[in-house]
Order: C-alpha cells, then structure tokens, then sequence
C-alpha cells in the first residue's frame, strides 16, 4: 500500500477515511522494525551505551517496552501512567516482553473508532490521527536508538522515516523541546540537508547522529 494520500492535505471525508487508515498501517510497520530490532539484540549488547545518554541498550529496552505498554493504554482511553515500572519487569526475554507490548498496540489501533476519538496525553486531548503519528514517530526513533546502540545491519524502513519526520516537522513546535517542554525532546541538531532521512529525523529531535 502506498502512503501518498498521508502526505497530502485532503477536504473530503472519505479521503480522510483513507489517510487515516494508511496512518494505522505505518504505525503496524513501525512496530514491526522495532521488533525485528530487539529480536537481533545479543545479551552481552545490553551494556552498550546508546544515543539516549541516560540509558544503556538493556534500560532502553525497559523503556521501550514500558512505552509501548503506556501507549496502548491510552489508545484504549486508560490511564497510561499505569504503565509505570513495567520496563523494570521486563526480564531477559527482551523480545517477547516488546512483542506482548505491541500486539496489545496494534489491536487496539486497529479497533473501529480508535481514530475518531480524542487522546488524553499529559498536555490535553489531541485528536486519534495525531496520537497515532506521534506513537509512530516515537516507534521509529527508538529503532534508530536500537539499530546504532547495537551497529545493527538492518536497514531501516525508509518510507516509515520519511513520514514521521514530516510529520515532526509539521506538528513539533519549540515549546515541547528542552526544559521548557518536560525533557521530551531535545533542541534540534543541525545536519546536512542530504542526510540520510534517519540520521534527519533524529537530529530533528535531538541526537547527534554523527557522534
């Protein structure tokens, strides 16, 4: 399937429909790059620093899981802070820990009216199409933060890259970077503008790629 109508501004309501359920479907490929990358993770890699300067690659599969966890909880219109911790109870088998996270994900995406209902996130309710390109922004970001921790050979959807880091370029606005949006996103690095669309999107927001 191709993504063309995601990318352009549509006035129809079936075109929005189709726009929105080509949204879900980038989303099920983010979650699928982002498995294949936890399932390549070796045990003696979970020491390997990552971009994230906090966390370790074992920590940022603790948060990825946990993340995940908080997302479909909100899809389903539930608290997500309920989510908290459960990266720490992640175990040693990285892979299912991701893969039970993400089923819950993606089903309950793919739910009728999942799209057509407001998000609570912390900063107010947002609407299901930008709550469903937001998790898959994240999504990408965090196989970026995988796939260079580990010097993984896997090479990263781009068509999923290209998307969100549109997407973060149309809907990020300064407020959310830094201290002054909670830590969440960090000021943008500059990098060339023939940057592979990866290495774009997270300078974009905030890792230095060509460290």
């Amino acid at each position: 399937m191709t993504f063309g109508c995601w990318c352009t501004r549509q006035t129809s309501q079936g075109a929005d429909v189709e726009r929105s359920q080509d949204d879900v479907v980038v989303l099920d490929r983010a979650v699928r790059q982002l498995a294949d990358l936890v399932r390549e993770i070796r045990p003696e890699q979970g020491g390997l620093p990552t971009p994230c300067a906090l966390w370790d690659v074992r920590q940022l599969v603790g948060h990825v899981v946990e993340e995940t966890t908080r997302f479909a909880a909100v899809t389903e219109g539930r608290d997500g802070s309920a989510a908290a911790g459960v990266g720490d109870a992640v175990g040693e088998d990285w892979a299912a820990a991701f893969d039970a996270a993400a089923a819950r994900l993606t089903e309950v995406w793919h739910r009728p009216g999942a799209l057509d209902r407001p998000h609570k996130l912390p900063f107010g309710a947002v609407p299901g199409r930008w709550a469903v390109m937001q998790q898959t922004t994240e999504l990408a970001l965090r196989a970026w933060d995988i796939a260079r921790a580990i010097d993984s050979p896997t090479r990263l959807d781009e068509e999923v890259g290209a998307l969100t880091l549109r997407w973060s370029r149309e809907n990020v606005v300064p407020s959310m970077r830094g201290e002054a949006g909670g830590g969440y996103i960090g000021l943008e690095v500059e990098v060339a503008d023939d940057a592979p669309v990866y290495d774009a999107l997270a300078a974009f927001s905030g890792r230095d790629p060509r460290r």
